[in-house]
């Protein structure tokens, strides 16, 4: 398994620079590789789920937000983005 499938920063890193130029399909993958390798960590549902509205996947994201919850009920970005 190579260094950066464990390590999720370089995944984050990737797909904000692919969500700033508004490039969601490849910041979509590059989140997922990040919650792969961080699968606990609530964060990344939130970015899944963000890139999926970008992409027009409204009910796919409702269940990123969903699992985001799940993790850390505190989390408010989640919450917000439910409505």
């Amino acid at each position: 398994m190579p260094w950066h499938a464990k390590w999720p920063f370089p995944w984050i890193s990737w797909g904000a620079r692919y969500r700033a130029r508004e490039e969601f399909a490849q910041a979509l993958n590059a989140y997922r590789k990040a919650a792969d390798a961080d699968p606990g960590n609530a964060r990344h549902p939130v970015s899944v789920g963000n890139m999926l509205v970008a992409l027009g996947r409204v009910d796919e994201a409702v269940k990123q937000f969903q699992t985001a919850i799940a993790l850390d009920p505190h989390r408010q970005e989640a919450h917000l983005n439910l409505g």
